[in-house]
């Protein structure tokens, strides 16, 4: 999660955008492909 504003927490990978108070003390976590690695990897 990025901190985009004082308020706001980001999604790099989706984008999306909540109050930082709705994800203050939450566990967060997504899946990561071969594909996702790959395509991060190229330059």
């Amino acid at each position: 999660m990025n901190f985009s504003s004082g308020n706001q927490v980001e999604c790099p990978l989706c984008k999306c955008s909540k109050r930082k108070q709705e994800v203050i003390g939450l566990e967060i976590s997504y899946k990561v492909s071969a594909e996702d690695i790959r395509r991060d990897l190229t330059f």
